[in-house]
């Protein structure tokens, strides 16, 4: 089963427990009915006015078919949040093991509406309150499972679900933010004040539910909308050695820089100038459709200073990646000309993490002195095999094919969450890229 397929399959039924919820509320209210009051077993006079339940009862079952349409939607919210690993994972099953009690309490309810009334009137005098203290002490059961079920649901699973969507962006971040309202605000502090007859709790429920309904329509039309944006493992996104040269520039985003389809001694690349006068951080080419978040990106690179470039320039080069829509992203880069360098610490330079737009060399240089920083044998202009790996907030640089990695990183500034790839030029940089290849862990 495909994780398109699921995602689908989870906003199509997102969407129709909707439409089942709103529709079990109106035939309740068309029947005299509060929507989720449980019957009133203090006196008996329900359950004598109570000559025909089936109108009522056909309410009830939508009441109850509306949360079992909602089951695919954990799944599908784990296909795509799956990045998330621990908040995913606790925060799906926490969300099927509340569900699984809020049906245990739907079918209590059903039977009780079913059953209790014709129970009561065909009960002697002296057997009636000895079913009204039966159906007041399922009530009180079913409270208790009510109120079990909203604090795992929606407490512990929406919860851990929406800060999930928070940490990875795999969703629009607007839908976590409201997620947590009826997860946190109603799972853990409404409701549970509702229970214990806490005065306008119920109105904080009935808001936090009517978000929640909202919320929940939003993500039935985003699944529907949905397409995975993290590359499938082992398949090459982006050949720049593609043979039609239009189809591999077209696949890109330029920012500062210029880009064409060139040859580059003896291999098909693509060629990233650095503007002139961009500023430092500022010069990358985005690779349009490619999201990333853990995994491996793997290019052929080659960087040389570019025609009248600055004394200071190296030809920076690399990979940026987790670029988010406020222009924040972690990068990788090498600096070409450092590798042979007759002055050792030049050479110690000669590979770099940074990330844009709190952290950069100058700053890393300041605190943490050769920290994220090392050596590994370079020539301007010459052909390098490039590959990192990232998973969280680690990141590993292999170079020249090593089985080794050149640099080390643990402690990557940027909160993890899955943005776009970019191809990375420094200042005064005549770049050169083939055969970029992203893998999704």
């Amino acid at each position: 089963m495909s994780t398109l397929f699921v995602v689908r399959i989870a906003g199509v039924f997102a969407l129709l427990a909707v439409v089942a919820q709103f529709g079990a509320m109106g035939i309740a209210i068309a029947n005299g009915i509060q929507p989720g009051a449980p019957l009133d077993f203090s006196d008996g006079a329900q359950l004598l006015a109570a000559a025909d339940v089936r109108p009522g009862l056909m309410g009830l079952v939508l009441a109850t078919i509306s949360p079992s349409l909602g089951l695919p939607l954990g799944l599908g919210l784990y296909v795509v949040l799956k990045d998330a690993k621990g908040y995913a994972l606790f925060g799906t099953t926490m969300f099927y093991v509340g569900m699984t009690i809020a049906l245990v309490h739907e079918v209590l309810r059903i039977a009780l509406f079913w059953r209790m009334p014709g129970l009561y009137q065909r009960a002697t005098e002296a057997a009636r309150p000895a079913v009204l203290a039966l159906g007041d002490l399922v009530v009180h059961i079913q409270d208790m499972l009510s109120l079990i079920a909203f604090v795992i649901m929606f407490g512990a699973g929406f919860t851990p679900l929406a800060l999930a969507i928070l940490r990875t962006g795999a969703l629009p971040r607007s839908l976590g933010w409201v997620l947590l309202i009826p997860g946190a605000g109603v799972g853990l502090v409404a409701y549970p004040l509702q229970y214990f007859r806490v005065a306008g709790a119920s109105l904080l429920v009935l808001a936090g539910m009517l978000v929640f309904f909202i919320w929940l329509i939003a993500i039935g039309v985003t699944f529907l909308r949905w397409r995975p944006s993290v590359v499938p493992a082992a398949l090459s996104v982006f050949l720049l050695a593609a043979p039609v040269a239009a189809q591999s520039v077209e696949q890109l985003d330029g920012k500062n820089v210029s880009i064409a389809q060139t040859t580059f001694k003896g291999r098909s690349a693509i060629q990233v100038i650095a503007a002139p006068d961009a500023e430092n951080a500022a010069s990358y080419a985005i690779v349009k459709g490619a999201s990333f978040l853990n995994g491996t990106i793997e290019v052929d690179l080659a960087g040389q200073p570019a025609a009248g470039a600055g004394t200071g320039a190296r030809g920076f080069i690399g990979i940026a990646f987790r670029l988010q829509g406020n222009g924040a992203y972690e990068y990788i880069y090498l600096r070409p000309t450092n590798g042979r360098a007759d002055d050792q610490v030049r050479r110690n330079h000669s590979t770099q993490y940074s990330s844009h737009p709190d952290f950069d060399f100058a700053r890393s240089r300041k605190e943490a002195p050769e920290k994220y920083e090392s050596y590994v044998d370079l020539e301007p202009g010459v052909w390098t095999k490039y590959r990192i790996e990232i998973e969280g907030r680690k990141a590993r640089l292999y170079v020249h094919g090593a089985e080794q990695p050149c640099l080390i990183v643990d402690d990557m500034k940027l909160e993890p969450r899955g943005g776009a790839v970019a191809l990375w030029v420094g200042p005064g940089t005549e770049g050169y890229f083939s055969n970029l290849k992203i893998t999704a862990k």
